[in-house]
């Protein structure tokens, strides 16, 4: 393969103007949506403050919205 045509598959760098930007996500929990500070953060603090959550229930999980 040419060092020219393998020079066009590197990795994508992270979009410098919207690092650390909250993202608006979906609550897993209850659904409403909430300023995510990170990609992994999809529990709304409200739902964190939560007993349920603080103990580590497992909830049972809802059938996912078809054409959300």
């Amino acid at each position: 393969m040419p060092a020219q045509t393998r020079r066009n598959h590197r990795k994508p760098e992270a979009d410098a103007s919207i690092a650390g930007v909250p993202k608006q996500r979906t609550c897993l929990m209850c659904s409403t949506n909430f300023a995510s500070a990170w990609s992994g953060e999809r529990v709304c603090p409200v739902c964190k403050n939560k007993s349920v959550w603080r103990m580590g229930v497992q909830l049972r999980s809802r059938p996912a919205a078809i054409g959300k």
